[in-house]
This record gives structure tokens, C-alpha cells and sequence, in this order.
């Protein structure tokens, strides 16, 4: 079977799927931009001023790590929502 990988670095899932006989068609790796994109942060949110350098200079390395590094905000908001529906059915439950 072949699949598309999209990947930043070290391709991880050629060593995860190569035992099953799986082999990458393509690799494409993603722009700091959409890293924030799909982790739900506004464009050029990780663009900040870098090392005493303007936030135009910043590297994409400290860009790909601070996405890396972050939760996705709309599974937060999604698990936030759930707690709060889940925690309302309780305390009408023992209201009764």
C-alpha cells in the first residue's frame, strides 16, 4: 500500500508503516503558517522577535517548535465544552 506523508524533519512513518509493506508516495512539508492554521492559531501567530532580532526575521525552527510545543486550540475548546456539558448533566441529575 503507498501513502502520502506530510511531515516537517525526520520522516517517522516511513520506520512506523516500512514493516507492513507501506511505502511513501510523496512527502510535503508544511509551512510554519499552517502548523498554525491547523493547531487553530491566527496566521504568523508564533512571528515574534527573535534573539534581539524584528519578528520579520524570526526563523521558522523556534516557529515549528512553538507549535510543537502547544496544544491545539480548537481540541481544548472542543474537551472544554465536553467538561462543561458533562458536569451540567451531573448537577441536574442530582438536583433530582
Amino acid at each position: 500500500m503507498n501513502y502520502g506523508s506530510i511531515c516537517s524533519g525526520v520522516e517517522a512513518a516511513t520506520l512506523a508503516w516500512a514493516p507492513l509493506g507501506w511505502k511513501a508516495m510523496f512527502f510535503a512539508e508544511l509551512l510554519p503558517v499552517e502548523c498554525e492554521r491547523l493547531m487553530g492559531f491566527p496566521d504568523d501567530h508564533t512571528r515574534i522577535e527573535w534573539k534581539g532580532k524584528p519578528e520579520e526575521e524570526c526563523p521558522d525552527a523556534p516557529r515549528y517548535k512553538a507549535c510543537g510545543n502547544s496544544m491545539c486550540v480548537n481540541v481544548m475548546a472542543w474537551i472544554g465544552h465536553r467538561i462543561d456539558a458533562v458536569e451540567k448533566e451531573i448537577a441536574a441529575r442530582s438536583a433530582e
